[in-house]
């Protein structure tokens, strides 16, 4: 691929020199610089909710986190003063309710970039996936038993979810062991019609008795069972047996709750972490158990100026996989991962086939403020 040359215009320019070679292809960006970026084609997403309140007692303002669980609630931490906003980076607006119906709930979060708001992807709280490409997220309390969520991107479009619906409405259960939780979604496209990419209409949500997720079963409007997301009929979540909150595994099943492959040739995707939590390990399995060899090896990169913040936030993030482990290296002092390796079912490096032909292996380095100041890609 011949060289190219790239001036960005903004608070800040620097050059952008790619260059792939048969085995090696390495992006160098400048160290000075506070906005770089990818555009990362095919990444897994899983639907966004938000009908519950994060981790930390929440405010009107801003936050470093935002994650959302597969039932809608808002994992959100890290409040931080809009004076750090400004500095550069992605943050989240959270805007409380005032009235009587919405007093102590969210009705609003906004990716900001700065004080512009900035159309991403948001990361769900299950492993290393997406939830939702918006700007904003609008939260409507007006119906009794009922939260809606709206997804608007920086344009007033309608944002999109895995399943290309514009809006989610969850049925909350008003008694019972699961009261305040959501237990049905229902999935609406731009036009508002009950509908979404393929047949998926509605979605039902079972709790296990520690509380947490235990199946997602797909319908259509009929509320008959088809297939959803990842291919799954229903989308099954496996929990460490000791530490009961931590998901070890999440699995695609028919509609009688069987393991089994989807159109990738994987039934299972397992995770490991470290001690802070952090995913280290992702593996996709078949249903019978070994690693798939026929993993994903394709992952496509473009460089896309009006996306920079945003590309940086999925690598920060961790949202990039690729082959039948990806692994993921942290160091003691940023967030964000300092290294992500594709790995094929032997252990050894799995090169990319498709996309970013021959790249193994992906560098960052970062600035004191968590700012990818350099990428490698390898």
């Amino acid at each position: 691929m011949t060289n190219k040359w790239g001036l960005i215009k903004g608070n800040y320019y620097f050059y952008i020199i790619t260059i792939e070679l048969k085995r090696r292809m390495r992006i160098l960006i400048s160290k000075h610089i506070k906005k770089i970026g990818l555009v990362l084609v095919g990444v897994c997403s899983l639907m966004l909710a938000g009908c519950g309140l994060g981790s930390d007692k929440l405010s009107t303002g801003f936050y470093k986190e935002a994650d959302i669980k597969p039932n809608g609630e808002f994992v959100i931490k890290n409040r931080v003063d809009e004076s750090d906003v400004k500095k550069g980076g992605i943050y989240y607006y959270v805007e409380m309710g005032k009235d009587d119906a919405t007093k102590g709930k969210i009705v609003s979060v906004t990716a900001k970039s700065g004080s512009e708001p900035i159309d991403i992807k948001w990361k769900s709280t299950v492993g290393n996936m997406t939830a939702v490409t918006a700007a904003r997220i609008k939260l409507d309390y007006s119906q009794d038993g009922y939260v809606k969520e709206k997804y608007e991107m920086v344009t007033g479009k309608a944002g999109t979810g895995n399943h290309g619906e514009a809006s989610v409405r969850y049925q909350i259960a008003q008694e019972g062991d699961n009261k305040g939780k959501a237990e049905k979604i229902y999935y609406y496209n731009s036009l508002g019609d009950n509908n979404s990419i393929g047949n998926v209409a509605q979605a039902k949500i079972a709790y296990n008795k520690k509380g947490n997720i235990d199946t997602i079963t797909y319908m259509d409007k009929d509320g008959k069972v088809t297939s959803g997301y990842l291919g799954a009929s229903i989308l099954g979540f496996v929990y460490d047996k000791e530490k009961s909150d931590v998901l070890n595994a999440i699995e695609i099943r028919d509609n009688n709750g069987v393991l089994k492959n989807n159109g990738s040739k994987y039934a299972r995707i397992t995770y490991s972490y470290d001690k802070k939590g952090r995913v280290i390990s992702r593996k996709l399995y078949n249903e019978a158990g070994d690693l798939n060899g026929s993993a994903q090896k394709s992952l496509s990169i473009y460089l896309e100026p009006n996306t920079i913040n945003d590309k940086l936030q999925q690598m920060k993030d961790s949202l990039i996989e690729a082959g039948a482990e990806t692994k993921y290296t942290y160091d003691d002092k940023h967030a964000g991962p300092v290294k992500i390796q594709f790995m094929g079912i032997d252990g050894q490096a799995a090169p990319i086939k498709d996309g970013a032909k021959d790249v193994a292996e992906l560098d960052m380095t970062y600035d004191d403020t968590d700012r990818i100041t350099d990428l490698k890609f390898i």
